[in-house]
């Protein structure tokens, strides 16, 4: 924890998830303060917490309850009782979640006048979040992408597999919305985020269904394909940067991704990863963030061809990321990061992580099931240096109320037991090439802090 004086701001995060207790902990790690969360429900991440402060709105007390975005609305109705709260404090806002992004660039004039909050302009995030434009502005700046096909879902089904036969393209292939946004307000029975496409039956019935269930939205129609990336979840990495307001990358740090979360609404999410530094990576997202004028926190995913070797870039997200706690874990604490930046105003200094640890929300039995040898091995040396942002020893009191957040995080613990065992079962894993992708070609040293 910090031993510098009090500080002179207050941090306010929108939402109940377990990213938004990953940012409160690292606030909550630095300097003992308890966030304001803005949330429309008391989910079991952030319920029955002693670091953080939860304002609860109700939908139908809102101005207008159907709003398209409820929480900066809640924000907005209850910002006079959080300055009331925090006299004479900085309020800092930030969020841990595409929609919640946008709720904020939707109202930036009205929330610019009571807080402070690192983003890029809505054009940027825009242009970055839409993957088919993702990847021309990528191959700009020489950032390695899968080739890909862009498609409408208004051209029907034949003039789309007819586009997909003169790509070129062979299954497996890769199915997903070109802007996430407004295709995740989205909900029906057997909605994946992503769509893994072994053959032609399937791609056909996956564009059917879209073309159906997407009708009336048109961002949610846009889509791209892409040749599905040989290798198991091992060959993914996932880079974290922040960019201050001179334009300046002040922050890098990586991690390795052992297993990520297989349920369908959160496909793709690490669900374990050992930090561990990439530094010629470093040099081309520096050169991508500086070159597109980015601002705040970006955080990319990557996957490593089990093949060629090539490292692709998938996307990149204007947020640092559920898994965030990975980074304090490392010993980059990411938010004096941003407070350097958007409340002292100190800017230059470059950040990077100073050991090597275990991030996991999954127990390590389980994990191990999905890891070779090689890598067993190396988790097993990192004993000590292996954290899950929600088993905080600050929130352990003889209470009640401890007693019932504990309960609920080792239930969660064991949950994931069956989440695989439905997901991806430890056959799906095997079938898939049960070897691990060994990072040493791409690591380089911890160096820590660059003066």
């Amino acid at each position: 924890m910090s031993e510098t004086a009090e500080p002179k701001f207050h941090p306010v995060i929108l939402g109940p998830d377990i990213g938004t207790y990953a940012l409160a902990r690292s606030f909550n790690d630095e300097w003992g303060m308890k966030p304001t969360v803005i949330a429309a429900m008391e989910l079991g991440p952030i319920a029955n917490s002693s670091i953080l402060d939860p304002h609860i709105y109700d939908r139908e007390q809102l101005p207008d309850p159907n709003t398209s975005d409820p929480n900066v609305a809640a924000l907005l109705q209850l910002t006079p009782q959080i300055k009331a709260e925090h006299p004479g404090k900085q309020l800092l806002l930030i969020a841990n979640t595409d929609g919640k992004i946008w709720e904020i660039l939707n109202h930036r004039e009205a929330l610019e006048k009571d807080y402070v909050f690192a983003l890029p302009d809505a054009e940027t995030i825009s242009t970055t979040n839409d993957k088919g434009h993702f990847a021309e502005l990528a191959r700009k700046y020489g950032l390695a992408v899968p080739p890909t096909l862009e498609i409408r879902l208004d051209d029907g089904v034949e003039s789309i597999m007819a586009s997909l036969e003169e790509s070129g393209f062979s299954y497996p292939l890769v199915l997903k919305p070109c802007y996430a946004f407004d295709y995740e307000m989205l909900k029906w029975e057997g909605k994946r985020k992503v769509y893994m496409v072994d053959n032609q039956e399937q791609m056909e019935h996956h564009l059917r269904t879209l073309i159906k269930k997407t009708a009336g939205v048109e961002s949610a129609r846009r889509f791209v394909i892409q040749p599905r990336i040989d290798g198991n979840d091992t060959h993914n990495l996932l880079i974290t940067a922040y960019v201050d307001r001179t334009g300046a990358v002040t922050m890098l740090s990586s991690a390795h991704v052992l297993i990520e979360d297989h349920a369908p609404s959160a496909l793709g999410n690490p669900a374990a990863m050992i930090t561990e530094p990439y530094p010629e990576l470093y040099q081309q997202v520096e050169r991508f963030l500086t070159g597109i004028g980015w601002h705040g926190f970006a955080n990319f995913d990557l996957k490593v061809d089990k093949n060629t070797g090539i490292v692709y870039f998938f996307e990149i997200n204007p947020r640092i990321g559920r898994s965030c706690y990975y980074n304090t874990l490392s010993g980059l604490n990411p938010m004096p990061v941003t407070v350097d930046d958007i409340i002292e105003g100190r800017t230059g200094q470059k950040r990077y992580m100073q050991k090597s640890a275990l991030y996991t929300i999954i127990p390590l039995r389980l994990l191990y099931s999905y890891v070779d040898d090689h890598l067993v091995a190396q988790i097993k040396r990192l004993k000590g240096r292996v954290g899950h942002p929600l088993l905080n020893p600050n929130e352990r009191h003889f209470s009640l109320r401890s007693l019932k957040r504990e309960l609920y995080v080792r239930l969660a613990l064991l949950n994931h037991y069956r989440k695989y065992r439905r997901n991806y079962p430890v056959s799906a894993f095997r079938a898939q090439g049960a070897e691990s992708y060994d990072t040493t070609p791409l690591r380089g040293p911890i160096t820590g802090t660059e003066q």
